[in-house]
């Protein structure tokens, strides 16, 4: 009966030792493969990432190129809008000097230093601004 156990023990031993997975030899078409798409899938990784970084540089420029015509933009319309209100305040002086320097106010500004009343007054508020 020993012996039948040790037999045992001996037959247990090899299934337990067996590989689950048995090596087999590659063959020359199935090594250039595996290394054919190794390379190019290198190739194709290197390409990628190149890609990628260009993209992104190339996105850096146009949002680098966009911001200063943004704000060359921004400048032109704050010189457009200075000059307006120049030419408006420059409009408003001249109305004011033309009324200013009017006939009808040179005689009632006259009128008002001589005779000083409340038609003088109401005179120079009607034609004088």
């Amino acid at each position: 009966m020993n012996e039948q156990l040790k037999s045992l023990k001996l037959d247990m031993d090899e299934e337990i030792r067996q590989p689950i997975f048995y090596k087999r030899e590659r063959s020359s078409a199935e090594l250039f493969g595996i290394i054919f798409l190794a390379v190019l899938l290198g190739i194709l990784a290197a390409d990628g990432a190149r890609l990628v970084i260009i993209n992104a540089w190339a996105n850096y420029q146009l949002e680098r190129i966009s911001q200063s015509m943004r704000a060359e933009s921004a400048k032109a319309e704050q010189r457009i809008n200075a000059t307006r209100e120049a030419q408006a305040a420059q409009a408003r002086q001249r109305a004011y000097d033309e009324k200013f320097n009017s006939p009808e106010c040179k005689f009632w500004r006259d009128m008002n230093a001589q005779n000083p009343g409340e038609k003088t007054r109401k005179g120079i508020a009607q034609h004088c601004p």
